[in-house]
């Protein structure tokens, strides 16, 4: 019998967490004949396996926002999409150019890592740039989240799960939307959409765009305010053609610009990890003393020294079309066609001396040219799929994915910003992969689902350093496959148990060094074993899922030094991870005016024993110097029991709303309250980025015109956070630098929105 949660004692406790919760369903369940039906939560229906299903459907741990939440939340991006969802958080490193979700704590120890360990589609397409994550929420119907590996279904990059934007359809009648918003900090937005046919009952259109100004409200002491943006647009276009009850044609068109601040960033006083070569003098460096690491919370500046005159923040540009066609052969038999292109670019400059106490001319301060880039693609999907008479129903496919990706990194000085290193990185990938996955109910209430996919990811590259003059041409292939197997288990009306085991893979890599024995690594593997139970409940008034899962993650992709002196750092595979965890979501519509909706997720991914991290020279003189074990022979620091890179223990949400009218006008009020748990920035453990809790609010009119006039708050208690952070190495020898991003403060701002 195979062990799914590792020690008998972890089963345990997923079992007693089951039970309790089964037990919990059952009580509830008793209730209702005495209380009666209660106002009833929606129906959501979501495509997170490719098809529409209810989100209590199906055997997955599925997050799932939809359009009135996007609206009434506020939810603009990515880093506010994991505000209201248990399990994630985003993390953007330099400006936006360099996104980074994070689901189950399954974090990236490499920021600069062409790829992601998070997936992200628009309408089940694949996002190829890290740079440009950002669409903005423009015009979306939900966004899902869907949580743990999902390589067999999803395939690109999708080693810890995946986010799938869901563009709304054109629509048979005239309908639209005219939207316009003021703040402080120069919050300026306005929005539209129109939809409607242009022939009845075979095509229509739709039409949606969006222009934001936003100064921010961080407090530069040489500058302008920070932390917003000087502009963001953006417009989409789509047309659905249905000649016929048995085909369906839908064509996409994604295009938006960004102009983002330079980073808010703020250098520590180093604190720890012994003393540094040039121990002698006390301003060898921006760590600012004779130490060579900084140790502690990171906390959030009153205000930031950026000189905006050097730099400029993450600017972007996204192209994103396609087209997706479905015929239904017979009644039973169906084929799909998905094909897409995107052409993406991410470009900045970013300063690297921020307050750091070094008396130094401007001229001399030292700039970081992020390796953004920018990246082109094309893809393609056929799907065969079979639904029989609810027993039996398959699905086969070929997908097929192309992509250049030119990832450039720079470090030099204002006349020559990348004298010191001047790198690039052109990386060309050719993928194909064919998949397969099979439904079969075993009974009335037991069903089974096997999903595999197997591909072949031929890498070309060319490692360029320019000071050189050198270019190296390397060329490998990537063979990989996955599955995932689930079953679901019918307990009671409206009550499902299941428990699923999945395999994700991430790609493999090339390291931009001269010496052969660094330039690739391999890929990475995690498998996840995973129990849950969804339900509805009080005759459709409450719904509450949760889900408990193990992860085994091998073959870890982590960056350590170069054996180069003077080359950046590279990734290696280096050591195993083990993640227990779970989530739980509840959506309570207490009575007809009063909406409750909270999740928690908890994940503590932590080294394996035995596993020995290399790459901490520069920030401990010796083991002793950061209070940890030496590895075998004195060589690294064993970090086995730490946790990972950026991961979070504690993510936690609860939105409440409520509403009422008086004569023809509808009224509402939402709160809306997130946590998110401190994260240690190496494997040391010794230097976290704090928890927080940041409270939104809103409050609004709806007229019977169509009018809503909405005014709303977010951090409305003025939190001061910082939102990611990263640890550098040092000009001096042997020591590093340390720098935080600050967060935005209150904002507040009237909404004004024409529905028609």
């Amino acid at each position: 019998m195979i062990n799914t949660y590792g020690s008998g004692a972890q089963a345990a406790a997923v079992s007693l967490s089951l039970g309790l919760i089964l037990t919990s369903v059952q009580d509830v369940n008793a209730q209702q004949q005495d209380e009666g039906a209660r106002n009833v939560l929606e129906e959501v229906i979501v495509t997170a396996r490719k098809r529409e299903e209810s989100l209590q459907d199906i055997p997955l741990s599925v997050s799932a926002i939809g359009a009135e939440t996007i609206e009434r939340a506020g939810i603009d991006d990515l880093e506010s999409v994991a505000d209201f969802t248990a399990g994630l958080i985003y993390q953007d490193f330099g400006g936006g150019g360099l996104g980074s979700p994070v689901i189950r704590g399954q974090a990236q120890t490499d920021i600069r890592s062409v790829e992601s360990n998070v997936g992200v589609f628009v309408d089940g397409v694949f996002v190829t740039s890290r740079g440009n994550l950002e669409f903005g929420l423009l015009d979306m119907e939900r966004v899902e989240v869907v949580k743990g590996p999902q390589s067999a279904l999803y395939g690109n990059n999708t080693f810890a799960g995946a986010i799938n934007y869901v563009s709304k359809r054109p629509t048979e009648e005239l309908s639209g939307k005219l939207s316009a918003t003021v703040g402080d900090a120069g919050r300026f937005d306005v929005s539209g959409a129109i939809s409607g046919a242009l022939v009845e009952g075979v095509l229509r259109g739709r039409i949606a765009g969006g222009y934001s100004e936003f100064d921010g409200t961080v407090d530069n002491s040489i500058g302008g305010d920070l932390g917003g943006y000087d502009e963001k647009f953006a417009v989409s276009a789509q047309l659905d053609y249905t000649p016929g009850d048995n085909f369906e044609a839908r064509a996409y068109l994604y295009y938006g610009e960004g102009s983002m601040d330079p980073t808010a960033g703020f250098v520590y006083l180093n604190n720890c990890g012994g003393f540094n070569s040039l121990q002698s003098d006390t301003t060898t460096g921006r760590g600012g003393t004779i130490f060579r690491y900084f140790c502690g919370d990171m906390f959030a500046p009153d205000q930031v020294t950026v000189r905006e005159d050097l730099t400029f923040g993450n600017k972007t540009t996204s192209l994103l079309a396609y087209v997706s066609l479905a015929w239904d052969i017979t009644d039973q038999l169906s084929l799909s066609s998905l094909s897409s292109i995107g052409d993406y670019e991410s470009d900045a400059v970013v300063e690297f001396f921020y307050n750091a106490p070094l008396d130094i001319p401007p001229a001399a301060k030292q700039l970081l040219i992020p390796d953004f880039g920018g990246s082109e693609d094309w893809s393609q999907e056929l799907r065969l799929e079979y639904a029989g008479d609810g027993r039996f129903d398959w699905t086969a496919g070929v997908y097929l994915n192309s992509f250049d990706v030119d990832r450039n990194f720079g470090v030099g000085f204002p006349a020559n910003p990348r004298q010191i290193v001047n790198r690039d990185t052109l990386t060309e990938s050719e993928l194909w992969a064919v998949f397969a996955g099979i439904d079969y109910a075993l009974s009335d209430t037991i069903n089974l689902r096997l999903e595999g996919r197997h591909q072949s990811d031929q890498r070309d590259v060319r490692l360029i350093n320019a000071n050189s003059g050198t270019e190296t041409p390397l060329n490998e292939t990537f063979d990989d496959s996955t599955f995932r197997a689930s079953l679901d288990f019918g307990v009671a009306d409206n009550v499902m148990l299941y428990t699923s085991i999945a395999q994700g893979t991430k790609s493999g890599g090339f390291n931009n060094t001269p010496l052969e024995s660094e330039q690739t690594f391999d890929p990475e593997e995690n498998l996840v074993y995973e129990a849950g139970i969804k339900s509805t409940l009080l005759d459709g008034a409450l719904q509450l899922n949760a889900t408990v899962f193990y992860a085994e993650w091998s073959d870890a992709q982590i960056t350590t030094p170069s054996q180069v002196p003077g080359n950046t750092n590279v990734t290696r595979n280096v050591g195993n991870v083990t993640t227990p965890g779970g989530e739980i979501d509840l959506s309570w519509a207490v009575n007809d005016n009063w909406l409750l909706t909270a999740g928690y997720g908890y994940s503590d991914p932590t080294f394996d024993s035995g596993t020995i991290d290399i790459q901490h020279g520069r920030r401990c003189d010796t083991p002793a110097d950061c209070g940890l074990p030496a590895g075998p022979g004195g060589v690294g620091i064993d970090v086995s029991g730490q946790r990972v890179d950026r991961s979070v223990q504690h993510t936690a949400y609860l939105s409440s709303t409520v509403n009422w009218s008086v004569n023809d006008y509808e009224f509402y009020f939402r709160a809306d309250g997130s946590h998110t748990g401190d994260q240690p920035q190496r494997s040391l453990n010794l230097q976290f980025v704090p928890s927080r809790t940041l409270v939104n609010a809103r409050t609004a009119v709806i007229m019977p015109n169509g009018w809503e006039l909405a005014l709303w708050a977010r951090n409305l208690f003025d939190e001061e956070y910082i939102y990611s952070a990263v640890n550098q190495p040092e000009r001096v020898p042997s020591s590093t630098f340390s720098t935080g991003h600050v967060a935005n403060g209150r904002t507040f701002g009237l909404t004004g929105t024409l529905n028609f």
